[in-house]
């Protein structure tokens, strides 16, 4: 799935509609349940291999990846 560049982090995915959530890289210290509990914010973990492509944030539901313009 090709990654869609974006100004701004959107609300809703444009395809399905799902919620868009910031991605965390790195090895995660606790599940994604156990940071919204922390936080208060909903994150998606990706692994520990960085790029300089990578994205910013994904579409909960479908996987769809967002990056930053």
């Amino acid at each position: 799935m090709e990654q869609i560049i974006v100004k701004r982090k959107p609300r809703k995915c444009p395809k399905c509609k799902g919620d868009v959530y910031e991605i965390l890289f790195g090895e995660p210290i606790c599940s994604e349940k156990e940071m919204f509990k922390r936080t208060g914010k909903h994150y998606i973990f990706y692994g520990c291999i960085i790029s300089d492509n990578d994205p910013n944030w994904a579409c909960s539901k479908c996987g769809q990846e967002f990056r930053k313009e």
